[in-house]
């Protein structure tokens, strides 16, 4: 994966990613790449704004997630609120949108996905989706083929 980089007064500079291999609890907004490794459980109680990487562990999305999110062969993900841009879950991963969440973003689903909230009708992959929650169309399509939600 490539490395994160900021812009700031007139210089770059990498932006080191966030590896976790330990049971955590997060209580401040995350903004750099995170990535979750030896079987961890990550419990997330602020935002998410990055890329995470979920390669072996748990991710516990208690509050919103926007960026991408994979999920590995070894790695699970809960979320528990708004999940918005891409889902990814590659083949033995799983991820879960529990009853009080809504994930409209772009979903590739190689693994399984169980949906008790509200997810996007944008997904592809070859894995199984069971749909226990709801299944929303989007409001618009533009004209390059965007999908587009409103709250």
């Amino acid at each position: 994966m490539s490395p994160s980089f900021v812009y700031q007064n007139g210089e770059m500079f990498e932006v080191p990613d966030i590896t976790l291999s330990d049971d955590t609890t997060l209580t401040e907004k995350v903004t750099r790449t995170l990535i979750i490794t030896n079987g961890a459980t990550v419990t997330a109680l602020a935002p998410i704004s990055s890329t995470v990487r979920v390669e072996s562990g748990v991710l516990d999305a208690r509050s919103k997630v926007s960026g991408t999110v994979t999920v590995g062969a070894a790695g699970q993900a809960s979320f528990a609120a708004r999940m918005t841009g891409t889902l990814q879950v590659q083949a033995g991963g799983s991820a879960h949108i529990r009853a009080t969440a809504s994930a409209l973003g772009t979903m590739h689903i190689d693994g399984y996905l169980l949906n008790e909230g509200e997810r996007g009708a944008q997904r592809s992959g070859t894995g199984e989706v069971d749909d226990r929650g709801s299944v929303r169309p989007p409001d618009e399509r533009g004209a390059n083929g965007a999908v587009i939600y409103r709250d």
